[in-house]
């Protein structure tokens, strides 16, 4: 199959579906294992951004998250400031942003949904 077939292009030829038995001149210097720069870059392997994990892809603390306004009480402000000390010091080479902080805590929240409900208990929620 010539690249006419390929691509459906009727032009001059570029040489590019000639093989070894075309008349093509070669210098007796030529290395027929020689590879050009641009073969060489399709060799290398190419890292698919969407399969790193989201702190390496990320281009900064916001990105690929939506804002939302919380207000909490002080007790839990409190709370949130000593998981970013305890989170900072796991992962003591990575900046912890505190944007990180909250949406990894109300992730965790979010696969222990019985636990906020007993806190919604414990606060009043259902006595109605």
């Amino acid at each position: 199959m010539g690249k006419n077939d390929r691509y459906n292009f009727e032009g001059t030829d570029d040489g590019l579906d000639s093989d070894d038995s075309d008349t093509q001149s070669m210098s007796p210097n030529t290395n027929s294992t020689t590879q050009t720069p641009d073969a060489a870059e399709d060799e290398s392997p190419s890292i698919d951004t969407d399969e790193l994990p989201y702190v390496l892809r990320r281009s900064g603390p916001s990105d690929g998250r939506n804002r939302i306004t919380v207000s909490i009480p002080d007790e839990v402000k409190w709370q949130l400031e000593d998981f970013k000390r305890e989170a900072s010091e796991e992962f003591e080479n990575d900046t912890v942003y505190d944007l990180d902080v909250r949406d990894y805590l109300i992730r965790a929240g979010l696969e222990n949904t019985d636990d906020a409900i007993e806190l919604m208990r414990a606060d009043g929620f259902g006595l109605k």
